[in-house]
């Protein structure tokens, strides 16, 4: 019973992380705005919170073993929403990029953390069950976020004043998590979250085997399909597909698929790797037609099908990869993220460039070509015995 109050803990952590990353997109506009920035400066924020989350990611390495996940996760909730308040100040923008970059480094602590605690708290069928449900966070985050931030900045809200609706709906996430991360704090020990140490030997071990780093490489190719789709549909279905408003409805439309495929397909009777095979080669089979068709309609139902199909890659990964190497799930969630994170950025901006080269058709090709690979290269990995 005590795993499940600490599974809400660390649902409620990473639902906070999603509220934020979310609200970037409808935030943009007006922070460009408010502080006059050129072409140059624009990503700034954004790139600052990525550089945190990276740096999150690689320093956790070296803090595994050294502190436990429970008091990680709610040092850094707490520190999350710290930094998150004071962005509604509108300080100086350099201030505001050093908050950006804070918050990514709590962020990317909640993000390695969350996962490899739940491979810790639950194995077998019910781990990948509730590891697709942590990470359906992002699929609510991404269907609600920019409809009622958007819907609020239109009715007069101050763009300013997200920070307090996002930092204060964090304080109210702490009245959970603080509480019930102190008594997993004291019961880590019992519940078998606690991190190793990182060795040379381990990480020999986990590097050293093949079918790990094919499974790495494969996700940084989804990772380039979704940061590609997540970036560059909705300008591809308004501008080159004379869309409209039919872009930004594709994009909720696909996180309604994320969310869905991420709380249903573990339920399905099929391994993790055989659903990431599969899901892969037929996501990539219906999104070449509709880049193709040139109809937005058309676009917008693949993109959102594709979701609905392979997303729930990444929390199956995560689960696929924990099970594979259980000695060390913060070693496994760290570097799975980092090649979630490299793809992510990889895509968008390869997509950008082969636009100004050609034209943007072209460029979103390689969206489900990367997806097609990525499920080819899975199909050299084997089922582990015991799956």
């Amino acid at each position: 019973m005590k795993k499940s109050f600490y599974a809400v803990c660390v649902f409620l952590s990473l639902l906070l992380f999603a509220l934020f990353s979310t609200s970037q997109g409808v935030l943009l506009t007006p922070i460009v705005n408010f502080y006059s920035l050129t072409e140059s400066s624009q990503g700034a924020p954004n790139a600052a919170m990525n550089i945190g989350c990276t740096i999150a990611l690689l320093s956790s390495l070296f803090v595994m073993g050294r502190i436990s996940k429970p008091k990680l996760l709610v040092i850094f909730t707490v520190t999350a929403v710290l930094f998150i308040l004071p962005a509604a100040l509108k300080p100086s923008f350099t201030v505001f990029t050093i908050l950006y970059l804070c918050i990514g480094i709590s962020l990317g602590y909640l993000d390695t953390l969350s996962s490899s605690a739940i491979a810790d708290l639950f194995t077998g069928k019910r781990g990948s069950v509730m590891m697709g449900i942590l990470h359906a966070m992002f699929g609510i985050g991404g269907m609600l976020t920019p409809i009622l931030i958007g819907s609020l900045m239109d009715r007069g809200l101050a763009w300013n004043y997200v920070y307090l609706i996002i930092g204060g709906l964090g304080i109210l996430l702490c009245l959970y998590i603080i509480p019930v991360g102190r008594n997993w704090i004291k019961n880590d020990v019992a519940v078998k979250t606690v991190a190793p140490k990182l060795s040379r030997d381990t990480l020999r071990r986990f590097l050293g085997d093949r079918e790990n780093l094919t499974i790495l490489l494969a996700t940084v190719l989804y990772a380039f399909y979704f940061g590609g789709i997540t970036v560059w549909t909705g300008r591809f279905i308004e501008h080159e597909l004379d869309g409209g408003a039919m872009g930004a409805i594709s994009l909720s439309l696909f996180w309604l698929g994320i969310t869905l495929c991420r709380t249903f397909s573990p339920m399905l009777k099929i391994t993790p790797l055989r659903y990431l095979q599969v899901s892969c080669i037929i996501g990539a089979a219906v999104l070449v037609p509709g880049v193709l068709s040139g109809n937005a309609y058309i676009m917008g139902a693949a993109a959102a099908l594709t979701a609905l199909l392979a997303g729930a890659y990444i929390p199956m990964t995560l689960h696929l990869c924990c099970d594979r190497f259980r000695e060390n799930t913060m070693l496994v969630t760290t570097a799975v993220l980092l090649c979630v994170y490299g793809g992510q950025a990889l895509g968008p901006a390869l997509i950008g460039k082969i636009e100004s080269l050609s034209s943007i058709a072209y460029a979103m090709l390689t969206t489900p070509v990367a997806l097609a690979l990525s499920g080819i290269a899975l199909l050299t990995v084997k089922e582990m015995k015991n799956s």
